[in-house]
């Protein structure tokens, strides 16, 4: 996913400002806390697999000087909206 967005970083950064939107789904929380059978354990240890997976591409991202945008599908277009409007009242557009 972030591997085939590292190589071409650097170029855009040069001259953009870069925002990735990202999506959350909550489903991934409730699988992470689910325990009742064994089945619920290994769907468990998935969801924790791909939430640090995010978290780690956020961060790297970030450390790259991406805006990342993080929120569920209710909340990320005003989170993306209100990033425009604090990036542009910081002059940084």
């Amino acid at each position: 996913m972030i591997e085939s967005l590292l190589p071409v970083l650097p170029a855009l950064l040069k001259h953009h400002r870069v925002v990735v939107a990202s999506v959350q789904d909550p489903a991934l929380g409730a699988l992470r806390e689910q325990r009742d059978s064994l089945s619920d354990v290994y769907s468990a240890a998935a969801a924790a697999h791909v939430l640090q997976q995010r978290r780690r591409a956020s961060e790297i991202l970030t450390a790259l000087g991406v805006d990342v945008v993080d929120a569920d599908a209710e909340r990320l277009p005003p989170a993306l909206a209100d990033h425009y409007l604090t990036l542009k009242a910081r002059g940084l557009l």
